[in-house]
Protein backbone atom coordinates (compact mmCIF):
# COMPACT_ATOMS: atom_id res chain seq x y z
CA UNK A 1 0.00 0.00 0.00
CA UNK A 2 3.01 2.39 0.86
CA UNK A 3 4.43 2.07 -2.41
CA UNK A 4 0.95 2.65 -4.14
CA UNK A 5 0.93 6.01 -2.30
CA UNK A 6 4.26 6.50 -3.15
CA UNK A 7 3.72 6.37 -6.79
CA UNK A 8 0.54 8.48 -6.95
CA UNK A 9 2.40 11.03 -5.32
CA UNK A 10 5.23 10.91 -7.33
CA UNK A 11 2.83 11.38 -10.18
CA UNK A 12 0.72 14.36 -8.75
CA UNK A 13 4.31 15.48 -8.56
CA UNK A 14 4.93 15.32 -12.17
CA UNK A 15 1.61 16.62 -13.45
CA UNK A 16 1.81 19.95 -11.08
CA UNK A 17 5.14 21.03 -11.57
CA UNK A 18 5.46 21.36 -15.71
CA UNK A 19 7.74 24.10 -16.58
CA UNK A 20 5.33 27.07 -18.28
CA UNK A 21 5.55 28.48 -21.71
CA UNK A 22 5.34 31.82 -21.38
CA UNK A 23 4.17 31.91 -25.37
CA UNK A 24 0.40 30.24 -24.22
CA UNK A 25 -2.58 32.24 -24.24
CA UNK A 26 -2.69 34.69 -20.69
CA UNK A 27 -6.34 32.64 -20.20
CA UNK A 28 -7.77 29.61 -20.58
CA UNK A 29 -10.47 29.87 -23.35
CA UNK A 30 -12.38 26.69 -25.12
CA UNK A 31 -10.00 26.86 -27.87
CA UNK A 32 -6.99 24.83 -25.61
CA UNK A 33 -9.64 21.80 -25.61
CA UNK A 34 -9.53 21.10 -29.28
CA UNK A 35 -11.24 22.95 -32.33
CA UNK A 36 -15.01 23.79 -32.46
CA UNK A 37 -17.45 20.81 -32.78
CA UNK A 38 -18.86 18.74 -35.18
CA UNK A 39 -22.34 19.84 -35.89
CA UNK A 40 -25.53 18.07 -37.59
CA UNK A 41 -28.48 20.12 -37.54
CA UNK A 42 -32.34 19.73 -38.68
CA UNK A 43 -32.38 16.10 -37.41
CA UNK A 44 -35.82 14.66 -37.60
CA UNK A 45 -38.06 11.89 -34.93
CA UNK A 46 -40.75 11.02 -36.43
CA UNK A 47 -43.52 10.09 -34.16
CA UNK A 48 -47.38 8.78 -33.36
CA UNK A 49 -49.86 10.94 -31.73
CA UNK A 50 -51.14 7.49 -30.88
CA UNK A 51 -48.23 6.05 -29.00
CA UNK A 52 -48.25 9.68 -27.58
CA UNK A 53 -51.23 9.78 -26.20
CA UNK A 54 -52.26 5.99 -26.10
CA UNK A 55 -55.14 7.01 -28.11
CA UNK A 56 -55.54 4.83 -31.22
CA UNK A 57 -56.09 6.84 -34.32
CA UNK A 58 -55.63 10.24 -32.58
CA UNK A 59 -54.83 12.78 -34.96
CA UNK A 60 -54.20 17.34 -34.72
CA UNK A 61 -53.86 19.97 -37.03
CA UNK A 62 -49.80 20.68 -37.52
CA UNK A 63 -49.58 24.13 -37.33
CA UNK A 64 -45.91 23.64 -39.03
CA UNK A 65 -47.02 22.09 -42.04
CA UNK A 66 -48.28 25.38 -43.02
CA UNK A 67 -47.02 28.78 -41.96
CA UNK A 68 -49.98 30.88 -42.05
CA UNK A 69 -50.18 34.58 -41.54
CA UNK A 70 -53.43 36.43 -40.13
CA UNK A 71 -55.13 36.68 -43.44
CA UNK A 72 -55.31 32.88 -43.71
CA UNK A 73 -57.65 30.14 -42.16
CA UNK A 74 -56.20 28.20 -39.62
CA UNK A 75 -58.59 25.29 -40.71
CA UNK A 76 -57.12 24.58 -44.28
CA UNK A 77 -54.49 22.85 -42.62
CA UNK A 78 -54.92 19.47 -42.64
CA UNK A 79 -55.24 17.02 -40.20
CA UNK A 80 -52.10 14.42 -39.07
CA UNK A 81 -51.10 11.28 -37.09
CA UNK A 82 -47.40 11.75 -36.65
CA UNK A 83 -45.41 14.60 -35.35
CA UNK A 84 -41.84 15.51 -35.59
CA UNK A 85 -39.58 17.07 -33.25
CA UNK A 86 -36.27 18.38 -34.45
CA UNK A 87 -33.11 18.64 -33.12
CA UNK A 88 -29.44 19.39 -33.15
CA UNK A 89 -26.33 17.16 -32.73
CA UNK A 90 -22.41 18.29 -31.57
CA UNK A 91 -19.58 15.98 -31.27
CA UNK A 92 -16.25 16.81 -30.82
CA UNK A 93 -13.86 16.29 -33.70
CA UNK A 94 -11.71 13.20 -34.07
CA UNK A 95 -14.24 11.10 -31.75
CA UNK A 96 -12.63 8.36 -29.80
CA UNK A 97 -12.74 5.69 -28.25
CA UNK A 98 -14.41 4.83 -25.69
CA UNK A 99 -17.56 6.98 -25.96
CA UNK A 100 -18.03 10.69 -23.72
CA UNK A 101 -21.54 10.47 -22.10
CA UNK A 102 -23.93 12.48 -23.47
CA UNK A 103 -26.19 15.43 -22.53
CA UNK A 104 -29.36 16.43 -24.48
CA UNK A 105 -30.73 19.97 -23.63
CA UNK A 106 -34.40 21.38 -24.26
CA UNK A 107 -34.82 25.11 -25.00
CA UNK A 108 -36.96 27.68 -22.42
CA UNK A 109 -40.00 29.61 -23.86
CA UNK A 110 -39.93 31.78 -26.19
CA UNK A 111 -37.03 30.92 -27.48
CA UNK A 112 -35.93 27.02 -29.69
CA UNK A 113 -32.68 24.59 -29.29
CA UNK A 114 -30.56 27.89 -31.11
CA UNK A 115 -30.66 28.88 -27.30
CA UNK A 116 -28.05 26.46 -26.18
CA UNK A 117 -26.22 27.01 -29.00
CA UNK A 118 -23.49 29.22 -27.14
CA UNK A 119 -23.19 26.66 -24.76
CA UNK A 120 -23.27 23.05 -27.22
CA UNK A 121 -20.51 25.22 -29.52
CA UNK A 122 -18.04 25.02 -25.98
CA UNK A 123 -19.30 21.53 -24.08
CA UNK A 124 -19.63 19.85 -28.15
CA UNK A 125 -15.67 20.13 -27.17
CA UNK A 126 -15.94 17.15 -24.21
CA UNK A 127 -18.90 15.32 -25.00
CA UNK A 128 -21.90 14.80 -27.25
CA UNK A 129 -24.97 17.19 -26.89
CA UNK A 130 -28.52 16.85 -27.88
CA UNK A 131 -30.21 20.18 -28.34
CA UNK A 132 -34.20 19.53 -28.93
CA UNK A 133 -36.87 21.34 -30.00
CA UNK A 134 -40.00 19.58 -27.84
CA UNK A 135 -43.32 19.23 -28.88
CA UNK A 136 -45.05 22.36 -30.04
CA UNK A 137 -41.50 24.47 -29.75
CA UNK A 138 -39.40 25.84 -32.50
CA UNK A 139 -39.13 23.73 -35.62
CA UNK A 140 -40.97 21.14 -34.04
CA UNK A 141 -44.43 19.79 -34.71
CA UNK A 142 -47.29 22.38 -33.09
CA UNK A 143 -50.27 20.29 -33.40
CA UNK A 144 -53.70 22.92 -32.63
CA UNK A 145 -56.76 21.60 -30.28
CA UNK A 146 -54.76 19.86 -28.25
CA UNK A 147 -55.91 20.77 -25.51
CA UNK A 148 -55.90 18.64 -21.78
CA UNK A 149 -53.15 16.79 -23.39
CA UNK A 150 -50.57 19.73 -22.86
CA UNK A 151 -49.24 18.35 -19.53
CA UNK A 152 -45.35 18.15 -18.53
CA UNK A 153 -46.44 14.21 -18.40
CA UNK A 154 -47.08 14.06 -22.32
CA UNK A 155 -44.12 16.08 -22.54
CA UNK A 156 -42.15 14.21 -20.83
CA UNK A 157 -43.51 10.84 -22.68
CA UNK A 158 -42.41 12.62 -26.19
CA UNK A 159 -38.75 12.97 -24.59
CA UNK A 160 -39.10 9.09 -23.42
CA UNK A 161 -40.01 8.45 -26.74
CA UNK A 162 -37.37 10.50 -28.51
CA UNK A 163 -34.17 9.15 -25.63
CA UNK A 164 -35.54 5.65 -26.89
CA UNK A 165 -34.98 6.19 -30.76
CA UNK A 166 -31.27 7.71 -29.77
CA UNK A 167 -30.62 4.85 -27.97
CA UNK A 168 -32.38 1.73 -30.46
CA UNK A 169 -32.20 3.49 -33.41
CA UNK A 170 -29.70 6.24 -34.09
CA UNK A 171 -26.93 4.83 -32.35
CA UNK A 172 -26.79 2.89 -28.77
CA UNK A 173 -22.92 3.28 -28.36
CA UNK A 174 -24.26 7.02 -27.74
CA UNK A 175 -25.16 5.97 -23.91
CA UNK A 176 -22.73 3.66 -22.88
CA UNK A 177 -20.76 6.32 -20.77
CA UNK A 178 -24.89 7.54 -18.99
CA UNK A 179 -26.04 10.47 -20.17
CA UNK A 180 -27.68 13.67 -18.39
CA UNK A 181 -30.89 15.60 -19.16
CA UNK A 182 -31.32 19.41 -18.61
CA UNK A 183 -33.83 22.49 -19.52
CA UNK A 184 -34.04 25.91 -19.13
CA UNK A 185 -36.93 27.88 -18.57
CA UNK A 186 -40.30 25.44 -19.82
CA UNK A 187 -37.25 22.74 -20.77
CA UNK A 188 -36.69 22.35 -17.31
CA UNK A 189 -39.75 21.84 -16.04
CA UNK A 190 -40.19 18.72 -19.11
CA UNK A 191 -37.23 17.60 -17.22
CA UNK A 192 -38.55 17.84 -13.74
CA UNK A 193 -41.34 15.18 -14.97
CA UNK A 194 -39.00 13.15 -17.40
CA UNK A 195 -37.06 12.62 -13.98
CA UNK A 196 -40.07 11.34 -12.05
CA UNK A 197 -42.18 9.11 -14.86
CA UNK A 198 -38.54 7.67 -16.42
CA UNK A 199 -35.93 7.13 -14.21
CA UNK A 200 -36.31 3.37 -13.17
CA UNK A 201 -36.88 2.68 -16.87
CA UNK A 202 -33.25 4.41 -17.82
CA UNK A 203 -31.52 3.36 -15.27
CA UNK A 204 -28.05 2.82 -15.17
CA UNK A 205 -27.99 4.78 -17.82
CA UNK A 206 -29.10 8.35 -16.02
CA UNK A 207 -26.96 9.76 -14.62
CA UNK A 208 -28.22 13.11 -13.32
CA UNK A 209 -30.54 15.84 -14.29
CA UNK A 210 -29.98 19.63 -15.14
CA UNK A 211 -32.13 22.65 -14.54
CA UNK A 212 -31.08 25.53 -15.83
CA UNK A 213 -33.42 28.58 -14.30
CA UNK A 214 -36.59 26.40 -14.52
CA UNK A 215 -40.04 26.55 -14.19
CA UNK A 216 -40.92 25.27 -10.98
CA UNK A 217 -42.80 25.06 -8.22
CA UNK A 218 -45.54 27.63 -7.59
CA UNK A 219 -43.58 30.19 -9.75
CA UNK A 220 -43.95 33.61 -10.35
CA UNK A 221 -46.89 35.63 -12.70
CA UNK A 222 -45.60 37.04 -16.40
CA UNK A 223 -48.33 39.27 -17.40
CA UNK A 224 -46.77 38.71 -21.31
CA UNK A 225 -47.19 34.85 -20.98
CA UNK A 226 -50.59 35.01 -19.24
CA UNK A 227 -51.73 37.39 -21.95
CA UNK A 228 -51.12 34.65 -24.46
CA UNK A 229 -54.26 33.09 -23.63
CA UNK A 230 -56.14 35.62 -25.90
CA UNK A 231 -54.91 34.26 -28.80
CA UNK A 232 -55.86 30.53 -28.13
CA UNK A 233 -58.63 31.29 -30.76
CA UNK A 234 -57.57 34.23 -33.18
CA UNK A 235 -60.47 36.21 -35.01
CA UNK A 236 -58.43 36.13 -38.00
CA UNK A 237 -60.75 38.18 -39.86
CA UNK A 238 -60.71 41.09 -37.24
CA UNK A 239 -59.46 44.02 -39.14
CA UNK A 240 -57.34 45.12 -36.06
CA UNK A 241 -55.71 41.84 -36.27
CA UNK A 242 -52.32 43.63 -37.40
CA UNK A 243 -52.44 46.11 -34.54
CA UNK A 244 -52.87 43.44 -32.24
CA UNK A 245 -50.03 41.50 -33.81
CA UNK A 246 -47.57 44.52 -33.68
CA UNK A 247 -48.65 44.75 -30.13
CA UNK A 248 -47.87 41.52 -29.38
CA UNK A 249 -44.74 41.96 -31.24
CA UNK A 250 -43.49 44.71 -28.46
CA UNK A 251 -45.26 42.20 -25.73
CA UNK A 252 -43.10 39.73 -26.33
CA UNK A 253 -39.87 42.08 -27.03
CA UNK A 254 -40.81 43.22 -24.06
CA UNK A 255 -40.61 39.94 -22.44
CA UNK A 256 -37.00 38.99 -24.01
CA UNK A 257 -35.69 42.06 -22.64
CA UNK A 258 -36.44 41.29 -19.35
CA UNK A 259 -34.66 37.76 -19.28
CA UNK A 260 -30.91 38.57 -20.28
CA UNK A 261 -28.85 41.05 -17.86
CA UNK A 262 -27.76 43.84 -18.92
CA UNK A 263 -29.78 43.49 -22.09
CA UNK A 264 -28.84 46.89 -23.87
CA UNK A 265 -25.58 46.05 -23.85
CA UNK A 266 -26.10 43.06 -25.79
CA UNK A 267 -28.94 43.44 -27.40
CA UNK A 268 -31.47 45.74 -29.51
CA UNK A 269 -34.19 44.89 -31.17
CA UNK A 270 -33.26 43.22 -33.89
CA UNK A 271 -31.17 41.14 -32.40
CA UNK A 272 -33.29 40.19 -29.92
CA UNK A 273 -35.98 39.11 -32.79
CA UNK A 274 -34.44 36.14 -33.77
CA UNK A 275 -35.35 34.31 -30.34
CA UNK A 276 -39.12 34.96 -31.70
CA UNK A 277 -38.42 33.59 -35.10
CA UNK A 278 -40.55 30.48 -34.49
CA UNK A 279 -44.04 33.10 -34.21
CA UNK A 280 -42.61 36.07 -35.77
CA UNK A 281 -41.03 36.43 -39.49
CA UNK A 282 -39.54 40.11 -39.01
CA UNK A 283 -38.17 40.37 -42.29
CA UNK A 284 -41.52 40.52 -44.33
CA UNK A 285 -41.26 43.34 -45.84
CA UNK A 286 -42.12 42.29 -49.30
CA UNK A 287 -45.61 43.79 -49.30
CA UNK A 288 -46.62 46.79 -46.84
CA UNK A 289 -50.08 47.01 -48.50
CA UNK A 290 -51.10 43.76 -47.04
CA UNK A 291 -48.41 43.71 -44.01
CA UNK A 292 -48.44 47.17 -43.12
CA UNK A 293 -46.77 46.60 -39.53
CA UNK A 294 -43.90 45.08 -41.86
CA UNK A 295 -44.37 41.65 -39.58
CA UNK A 296 -45.73 38.69 -40.62
CA UNK A 297 -47.16 36.23 -37.74
CA UNK A 298 -47.62 32.81 -37.73
CA UNK A 299 -50.56 32.11 -36.08
CA UNK A 300 -50.75 28.65 -35.94
CA UNK A 301 -47.55 28.32 -33.98
CA UNK A 302 -48.52 31.48 -31.66
CA UNK A 303 -52.18 29.95 -31.04
CA UNK A 304 -50.29 26.60 -29.92
CA UNK A 305 -47.78 28.37 -27.20
CA UNK A 306 -50.93 29.75 -26.38
CA UNK A 307 -52.66 26.56 -25.99
CA UNK A 308 -49.78 25.07 -24.11
CA UNK A 309 -50.18 28.42 -21.53
CA UNK A 310 -53.41 27.83 -20.86
CA UNK A 311 -53.16 24.43 -20.10
CA UNK A 312 -49.58 23.61 -18.77
CA UNK A 313 -49.12 26.93 -16.29
CA UNK A 314 -51.01 26.51 -12.91
CA UNK A 315 -52.26 22.99 -13.28
CA UNK A 316 -49.68 21.83 -10.43
CA UNK A 317 -48.05 18.93 -11.92
CA UNK A 318 -44.84 21.09 -11.06
CA UNK A 319 -45.46 21.27 -7.27
CA UNK A 320 -44.82 18.73 -4.88
CA UNK A 321 -47.38 16.09 -4.59
CA UNK A 322 -50.45 15.94 -2.22
CA UNK A 323 -52.40 13.11 -1.67
CA UNK A 324 -55.67 15.24 -1.84
CA UNK A 325 -54.61 19.01 -2.81
CA UNK A 326 -52.28 18.14 -5.29
CA UNK A 327 -53.08 14.57 -6.62
CA UNK A 328 -51.69 15.74 -9.65
CA UNK A 329 -48.01 16.71 -8.54
CA UNK A 330 -44.61 15.91 -9.06
CA UNK A 331 -43.01 12.64 -6.35
CA UNK A 332 -39.94 14.21 -6.20
CA UNK A 333 -39.86 11.31 -3.72
CA UNK A 334 -39.14 9.21 -7.13
CA UNK A 335 -35.96 11.03 -7.35
CA UNK A 336 -32.51 8.79 -7.03
CA UNK A 337 -29.56 10.58 -8.96
CA UNK A 338 -28.22 13.94 -8.42
CA UNK A 339 -29.50 17.23 -9.81
CA UNK A 340 -27.37 20.28 -10.88
CA UNK A 341 -29.38 23.49 -10.70
CA UNK A 342 -27.64 26.60 -12.14
CA UNK A 343 -29.69 30.29 -11.97
CA UNK A 344 -28.68 33.43 -13.10
CA UNK A 345 -28.17 35.68 -10.34
CA UNK A 346 -29.63 38.48 -11.80
CA UNK A 347 -33.02 36.75 -13.08
CA UNK A 348 -36.08 38.77 -13.11
CA UNK A 349 -38.51 36.66 -13.85
CA UNK A 350 -37.77 34.25 -10.81
CA UNK A 351 -35.53 34.89 -7.53
CA UNK A 352 -32.13 32.34 -7.77
CA UNK A 353 -33.85 31.87 -4.31
CA UNK A 354 -35.96 28.95 -6.34
CA UNK A 355 -33.11 26.93 -6.79
CA UNK A 356 -32.19 27.09 -3.06
CA UNK A 357 -35.37 25.50 -2.12
CA UNK A 358 -34.86 22.75 -5.11
CA UNK A 359 -31.54 21.70 -3.40
CA UNK A 360 -31.54 22.59 0.23
CA UNK A 361 -35.23 21.89 1.31
CA UNK A 362 -36.92 19.30 -1.01
CA UNK A 363 -33.74 17.07 -1.52
CA UNK A 364 -32.04 17.72 1.67
CA UNK A 365 -35.13 17.12 3.56
CA UNK A 366 -35.65 13.34 1.09
CA UNK A 367 -31.85 12.80 1.67
CA UNK A 368 -32.62 13.19 5.65
CA UNK A 369 -35.32 10.92 5.31
CA UNK A 370 -34.11 8.46 3.70
CA UNK A 371 -30.92 8.24 6.20
CA UNK A 372 -33.25 8.04 8.89
CA UNK A 373 -34.79 5.06 7.26
CA UNK A 374 -32.16 3.27 6.28
CA UNK A 375 -32.81 3.57 2.78
CA UNK A 376 -30.21 3.24 -0.35
CA UNK A 377 -29.56 7.34 -2.08
CA UNK A 378 -28.28 8.41 -4.83
CA UNK A 379 -30.16 11.71 -4.97
CA UNK A 380 -27.69 14.17 -4.08
CA UNK A 381 -28.34 18.36 -5.08
CA UNK A 382 -25.97 20.88 -6.07
CA UNK A 383 -26.86 24.57 -6.65
CA UNK A 384 -24.76 26.94 -8.64
CA UNK A 385 -25.70 30.99 -9.34
CA UNK A 386 -24.28 31.93 -12.44
CA UNK A 387 -23.04 35.52 -12.05
CA UNK A 388 -23.89 38.55 -14.52
CA UNK A 389 -26.84 35.99 -16.15
CA UNK A 390 -30.39 36.87 -15.73
CA UNK A 391 -33.06 34.59 -16.44
CA UNK A 392 -31.47 33.12 -19.45
CA UNK A 393 -28.34 32.63 -17.65
CA UNK A 394 -26.97 29.95 -20.28
CA UNK A 395 -27.01 32.38 -23.07
CA UNK A 396 -25.98 35.02 -21.20
CA UNK A 397 -22.67 33.69 -19.71
CA UNK A 398 -22.32 30.26 -21.96
CA UNK A 399 -18.65 29.81 -20.50
CA UNK A 400 -19.66 30.07 -16.71
CA UNK A 401 -22.89 27.60 -17.73
CA UNK A 402 -20.62 24.88 -19.11
CA UNK A 403 -17.69 25.09 -16.52
CA UNK A 404 -20.43 24.60 -13.34
CA UNK A 405 -21.70 21.65 -15.60
CA UNK A 406 -18.69 20.01 -15.66
CA UNK A 407 -17.26 20.18 -12.89
CA UNK A 408 -20.79 19.06 -11.46
CA UNK A 409 -20.55 16.14 -14.31
CA UNK A 410 -16.88 15.27 -12.96
CA UNK A 411 -17.97 15.43 -9.25
CA UNK A 412 -21.06 12.73 -9.54
CA UNK A 413 -19.19 10.38 -12.01
CA UNK A 414 -15.43 9.55 -11.93
CA UNK A 415 -16.42 7.30 -15.08
CA UNK A 416 -17.92 10.17 -17.22
CA UNK A 417 -15.06 12.42 -16.22
CA UNK A 418 -12.63 10.34 -17.40
CA UNK A 419 -14.60 9.47 -20.57
CA UNK A 420 -14.76 13.11 -21.60
CA UNK A 421 -13.05 13.94 -25.10
CA UNK A 422 -10.13 15.99 -23.45
CA UNK A 423 -9.93 16.47 -19.13
CA UNK A 424 -11.48 19.01 -17.86
CA UNK A 425 -9.00 21.63 -16.09
CA UNK A 426 -11.27 24.95 -16.24
CA UNK A 427 -12.28 27.86 -18.63
CA UNK A 428 -12.34 31.76 -18.55
CA UNK A 429 -9.42 31.61 -15.52
CA UNK A 430 -5.67 32.88 -15.60
CA UNK A 431 -3.89 30.20 -17.17
CA UNK A 432 -0.23 28.84 -15.58
CA UNK A 433 0.75 28.36 -19.02
CA UNK A 434 1.27 24.62 -18.21
CA UNK A 435 -2.00 23.24 -19.62
CA UNK A 436 -1.45 21.86 -22.94
CA UNK A 437 0.91 19.13 -21.21
CA UNK A 438 -1.16 18.68 -18.39
CA UNK A 439 -3.96 17.67 -20.92
CA UNK A 440 -1.87 15.12 -22.64
CA UNK A 441 -0.59 13.42 -19.41
CA UNK A 442 -4.29 13.44 -18.00
CA UNK A 443 -5.71 12.14 -21.06
CA UNK A 444 -2.95 9.19 -20.94
CA UNK A 445 -4.04 8.74 -17.77
CA UNK A 446 -7.78 8.36 -18.46
CA UNK A 447 -6.97 6.02 -21.79
CA UNK A 448 -5.72 3.72 -18.80
CA UNK A 449 -8.21 3.73 -16.13
CA UNK A 450 -10.98 3.11 -18.49
CA UNK A 451 -9.08 0.26 -20.12
CA UNK A 452 -8.82 -1.31 -16.48
CA UNK A 453 -13.06 -1.00 -16.06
Amino acid sequence: MQALDSQLNNKLFDLLTFDRDVTKPDFITPELYGPSPNVSDNLPFVGTYAQLLNQPGAAFIDADTQRKSATNELDLLTLSQRYTLYYTVFEPVGLRKPEPPLVILLPGVPADRYEWFPVARILGRFMRVVVLDYLGMGQSSQPLGFGKNWRWATQAKALHLFVHHLMNTVNPHWFETGYFVGGSDWGGGVVQKYGELYHDHMKPNLMGLWLVNPIALNGYWTPQIGALTAFTRPELDNPGLPVQAEALVGNMTTLLEGMFHRTSEKHNKHSLAWLQGTYFNHRAYNDVTKNPGNTEVYWGALRCLAEQASEALGNGELLPYHDEDNPGGLKFTRWDFPVLVTWGANDKMMPDNQGWRFTEIIIRLIRMDRALMGQPNKLEGHFDRIANAGHFSNYDQPEATVDAFLKFLTKVSVRAAAALHRPYIGLDTIARQDETRLLDELDKINTLALSRR
